[in-house]
């Protein structure tokens, strides 16, 4: 049974309390003048009296456990404990602190004003941020980044800044003990060309297409302007091959132009040794360089011949014999090849009356032979004497020589080369009747 004494004071409270509320529609705790619904007064000079309100205390565990309504809305709470099983309006319960209900879920309420716009920080959990159909965007003084309600991604220039450029970075830390970052950066200016530069300790710039399901080329598009959609002007294929007007190159370099009769390829600054001119001839020197050449002028034919045209024609008759190699009157010429040397077509022909046979003959052989440079050469033809003397004979003889440059001499020399009875020593006069040489090459 509880002390008389005690409840009387209890309901004297109570009462007084009840009395203060109904005239003012105030609580006053300490104070006889509460300034709002509830006023609590301290006391502050009295370091042994302990200020402070203090919220229900329970763990997240417990207060996952109740179920809240709108009704409920503001109510504090000071949790103990994390809930270990965050779900439904616990799921932000996942430290020990005061915690207000919104009408939705339990938010806890920090203890210092910490956002992005004016404090650092670090994220505790996961995060989504929902647009939610308004656009985000981060200006700086000099550039925008835009977030679109939509998911796209912008960089802007500032309309004021100087340059208006917009541009992105990519840094790489140093790793090489030289304190020099490495760099990827993209940017564009009013009207000027769009950059992507690899800068600083930056090593390569590598453009490219790995680890796809299918071949990738590499494909440059240009746009003639006005607004129109870029069309391909060129692309290296998965294998490595460059088209320039086509897109199926099958060599390391293929180039169209589109137009029958145009190849589409032009030379400039070249290593020339003649002036460029319309139809010029090229070449490659032993660096590799494409090199202008001078142009093959038109083909002549340079000719070096001898020719009678009667009995006697070339001044002299000729004896021949078995002994020795005769050279026929009028066949010696010399001619001059050029650098590079030249194939030389070289024709003979003779017509010759033998005045007198030489005592003994059989019918002897006898042979005309061409020698270039005082040797003997393979080209020859060997012919029977007819007969007793007064009878004609005939040699023809025609050849292709390939000779050096520098000068030659070509000749055409007799012997018996056959005695058939005939004294070795003995000679045979021969008439010209006719007689022609020449030799000639294409320049």
């Amino acid at each position: 049974m509880q002390n008389p004494l005690k409840m009387k004071r209890n309901l004297i409270l109570i009462i007084a309390v009840l009395s203060n509320t109904a005239a003012f529609s105030q609580v006053g705790i300490n104070t006889s003048a509460p300034s709002a619904t509830l006023d609590v007064m301290g006391n502050p000079a009295e370091q042994t009296s302990l200020d402070g309100i203090i919220a229900p205390r329970l763990t997240g565990n417990q207060l996952r456990q109740k179920t809240y309504t709108t009704s409920q809305t503001g109510a504090l709470v000071y949790v103990t404990a994390p809930d270990n099983a965050t779900t439904g309006q616990t799921v932000l319960v996942k430290s020990a602190g005061y915690y207000y209900f919104n009408g939705n879920q339990w938010i806890k309420t920090e203890g210092t004003n910490s956002n992005v716009y004016n404090s650092n920080g670090s994220l505790s959990d996961v995060r989504l941020l929902n647009l939610a159909g308004n656009d985000l965007t981060i200006l700086g003084t000099n550039q925008s980044t835009a977030f679109s309600a939509s998911g796209g991604f912008q960089q802007s220039g500032v309309a004021t800044s100087s340059s208006k450029m917009a541009s992105g970075t990519f840094s790489s830390p140093d790793n090489d003990g030289n304190s020099v970052s490495s760099t990827l950066k993209l940017e564009i200016m009013p009207e000027q060309p769009g950059r992507i530069t690899a800068s600083n300790d930056a090593t390569a710039l590598s453009l490219g297409t790995t680890a796809t399901t299918s071949p990738a080329p590499i494909i440059f598009t240009t746009s003639s302007g006005n607004n129109g959609v870029g069309t391909e002007k060129m692309r290296i294929t998965a294998e490595g091959n460059v088209g320039v007007g086509t897109i199926s190159p099958t060599s390391k370099l293929e180039i169209s132009s589109g137009n029958n009769g145009i190849s589409g390829l032009k030379f400039s600054n070249f290593n020339a040794l003649t002036p460029v001119s319309s139809g010029q001839t090229i070449g490659v020197d032993s660096a590799g360089n494409v090199i202008t050449m001078p142009n093959a002028s038109a083909s002549t034919i340079s000719t070096f011949e001898q020719t009678s045209g009667g009995p006697g024609a070339n001044g002299s008759n000729f004896n021949v014999n078995g002994a020795a190699w005769t050279t026929i009157p009028g066949t010696v010429q010399n001619i001059n090849i050029p650098l590079g040397g030249k194939a030389v077509f070289i024709n003979f022909m003779l017509g010759i009356d033998y005045s007198a046979a030489p005592s003994g003959s059989g019918y002897s052989y006898y042979t005309a032979a061409l020698y270039i440079d005082d040797v003997q050469t393979n080209v020859y033809q060997t012919t029977q004497e007819p007969g007793p003397g007064g009878l004609q004979a005939q040699y023809s003889l025609s050849s292709v020589k390939f000779l050096n440059a520098g000068s030659h001499k070509l000749d055409i020399r007799m012997k018996r080369t056959f005695d058939n009875g005939v004294q070795n020593s003995a000679n045979i006069t021969c008439i010209p009747i006719s007689l022609s040489f020449n030799a000639s090459y294409i320049n």
